[in-house]
């Protein structure tokens, strides 16, 4: 899998929760991959895609909330990148 993604930019919204802004990008003909963001439960996630020819739209392929999950799957068009916001528990 080719997928980068930037470091996250988390905001603690209180006691245990916050939310992770993160940046992901595919090359070499890859559809997605993992989100790594470090929380013990992920209660929700809002993807955006960015580029000029988003052929797909971009999904996460979990059911939520993932408790037992720290990594969730995103899948994309070809080559697509985007931006996503994880809403969970640390």
């Amino acid at each position: 899998m080719a997928q980068t993604e930037s470091t996250p930019e988390i905001v603690f919204l209180g006691p245990g929760a916050a939310i992770a802004f993160v940046r992901y990008a595919n090359a070499g003909g890859t559809t997605g991959g993992d989100i790594e963001v470090g929380m013990s439960c992920i209660k929700g996630i809002g993807l955006t895609p960015t580029g000029a020819a988003v052929t797909n739209a971009h999904v996460y392929n979990e059911t939520l909330p993932l408790g037992s999950i720290t990594a969730p799957t995103i899948v994309t068009g070809a080559n697509q990148g985007g931006s996503a916001m994880i809403y969970g528990e640390l």
